[in-house]
């Protein structure tokens, strides 16, 4: 587990819109997350929005329920 934890940029291959860096699991939180989405249209997925384009966002602190 501590290997994993330096790495860092990990792209799932080129799937992942935005490198993932494992060193969040000791608390250190990219400022932004990137997503790729797709819908069933009948018998296809098509992606959302229909550029392709990652959907991002900035990630926000939890205070609590």
């Amino acid at each position: 587990m501590s290997r994993l934890r330096t790495v860092k940029g990990y792209t799932l291959g080129g799937l992942a819109p935005t490198p993932v860096s494992f060193d969040y699991l000791t608390g250190h939180f990219p400022k932004t997350e990137c997503g790729n989405f797709v819908q069933l249209q009948g018998a296809k997925f098509v992606p959302v929005p229909a550029s392709g384009k990652p959907i991002c966002g900035t990630l926000f602190a939890y205070t609590g329920s």
